[in-house]
């Protein structure tokens, strides 16, 4: 009988509840620890607390990211923080995936990583999208 709760930790050939880092669970099938999950899943560590997203012990691979941020297509992991958004990408505001500029409601931010609505102030200075780039 299957125990869909545990994983095969190929470090030990034991089955636990948690894969050890860096390896995560793959909920698809065979449910052992791997170093990277199979498309389309992504690698994620990290849970929410109340509205804060923080790490977790629970390394297991997901279908989506949006429990705990940005699915990353490039790494194939959730990105927690829009940092994590790798290649150029940034947080999209809605679907809970790193996007390329083009493909933001609003506009890219490169200094923080999010797409954000078309203009913003920071202290006195205010700034503006540009539409051909976003």
């Amino acid at each position: 009988m299957q125990n869909s709760g545990l994983f095969g930790n190929i470090l030990n050939n034991r089955c636990q509840s948690q894969c050890p880092a860096p390896y995560y669970g793959d909920v698809t099938g065979n449910r052992t620890c791997l170093l990277k999950c199979p498309w389309p899943y992504y690698a994620s560590n990290c849970t929410m607390s109340g509205s804060t997203i923080v790490l977790s012990l629970d390394r297991v691979c997901r279908v989506d990211c949006s429990s705990c941020g940005w699915a990353d297509d490039s790494s194939q992991t959730c990105a927690w923080d829009p940092s994590g958004c790798e290649n150029y990408t940034y947080a999209h505001e809605t679907n809970h995936r790193c996007v390329i500029a083009m493909s933001c409601a609003g506009y890219a931010d490169p200094l923080t990583r999010y797409c954000i609505s078309p203009c913003f102030q920071n202290g006195s200075t205010i700034y503006f999208g540009d539409p051909s780039t976003k």
